[in-house]
């Protein structure tokens, strides 16, 4: 039995991940590089694997699973960066749905440290 279809391997390409969110002065999200997972807020980029930084919750109007304003502060090094963000509430309607499910900052604090997650979001030659 012979294959349908032969592909050489050269010609497929590389899956690349990403996302972003509207924020309060513009975007904040994440995408895949070939160092790993990298956090990025407008021009601010900061690469997952980088102890180098860290975020916070300095502000938030609402509890997690409902509707509210998140204020954040990353700091790396001298470098401070701050956003705030509207959080989505829960969706009872979808199953996949949990009190994080709709916050940018729980999402990076889960993320941040997870090999599986880092390995998944670094990019292949």
């Amino acid at each position: 039995m012979s294959p349908v279809a032969e592909i050489v391997s050269d010609s497929i390409e590389t899956k690349r991940y990403g996302f972003y969110v509207p924020i309060s002065d513009g975007f904040c999200g994440a995408f895949s590089t070939q160092k790993g997972p990298m956090f990025f807020v407008n021009g601010n980029r900061f690469l997952f694997a980088d102890p180098n930084w860290t975020a916070e919750i300095v502000g938030e109007v609402g509890k997690l699973g409902e509707a509210g304003v998140v204020e954040v502060r990353i700091v790396e090094k001298s470098k401070v960066v701050e956003f705030s963000y509207q959080r989505q509430e829960e969706c009872p309607a979808d199953i996949w749905s949990d009190p994080k499910s709709g916050d940018i900052y729980e999402w990076l604090k889960d993320r941040r440290q997870d090999m599986s997650f880092i390995r998944t979001w670094t990019d292949k030659t």
